[in-house]
């Protein structure tokens, strides 16, 4: 039987740093800076988007958050009587104006304040009120900011001057009641 050869102990780190490299090796090399630059950029994308991703989360929160307060709100519509309708100004007053224009104008909808006004006053407060408060009635503008609002909310579905539409809107509420 033949004796075993000895085994050879080589140092390939300390070779492969003498000797050139092969084109091979070379190339792998080139791979691997290449996807680490890759990675990197992907890394970076990645984190923009998560960053992105927490943004929208928190708009969207926020937009529910915000819609669960108009729902609140809209349960104030249709306004029964007075003391209503200056609660409803003084709230509109501190500062909840856009919400109460944007409910308004949803309950006025396409077909307008002549057909939908009913929806924000009752046919009764409509005869107790009207817009410069002459023959014994009360006046909306003394309401200034329930007005503004109303005025707005009809300045965005509804054509031709806020003013004169909303004076042809309550009478012909009244004359319905």
């Amino acid at each position: 039987m033949a004796t075993p050869r000895k085994i050879r102990q080589i140092n390939y780190r300390a070779t492969a740093e003498k000797s050139p490299k092969c084109s091979n090796c070379q190339s792998m090399e080139e791979l691997k800076d290449f996807f680490k630059s890759e990675m990197a950029v992907l890394s970076g994308q990645f984190k923009l988007v998560l960053e992105e991703q927490a943004q929208q989360k928190i708009q969207i929160a926020q937009l529910l958050r915000e819609r669960s307060e108009a729902e609140g709100l809209s349960s104030l519509f249709p306004v029964t009587d007075k003391d209503e309708l200056i609660c409803l100004d003084h709230q509109i007053e501190l500062g909840n104006r856009n919400w109460f224009v944007k409910i308004m104008t949803e309950l006025l909808g396409s077909s307008g304040p002549k057909a939908n006004l009913k929806y924000i006053i009752t046919d009764e407060l409509a005869m107790q009120y009207n817009v410069d408060g002459i023959l014994g009635k009360a006046s909306l503008k003394s309401l200034s900011f329930f007005y503004k609002a109303l005025l707005d909310a009809i300045s965005n579905c509804a054509v031709g001057p806020p003013k004169s539409v909303l004076r042809s809107a309550m009478q012909l509420q009244k004359k319905k009641e």
